[in-house]
């Protein structure tokens, strides 16, 4: 939403909603105004990269399903 141009429509809810909350975001990239975005309105922000842990198999498993012929 916000590389359409609705960055100020979002920072204006963001800054009126409740200073106890739980925020999450998620973005499919993490390009600067991203990042900033998270750090003005997140406390102790935490980045998980899926590129990393899917490169490891110990995290990433791939679910087999077997259907019997018809």
């Amino acid at each position: 939403m916000l590389s359409f141009g609705f960055e100020e429509d979002v920072e204006l809810i963001l800054e009126n909603l409740p200073a106890k909350r739980q925020s999450m975001l998620f973005s499919a990239t993490m390009p600067i105004w991203v990042k900033k975005l998270a750090r003005k309105y997140l406390d102790d922000p935490l980045q998980i990269d899926l590129v990393i842990l899917l490169l490891s198999s110990q995290y990433f498993s791939s679910p087999m399903f077997i259907n019997s012929p018809i």
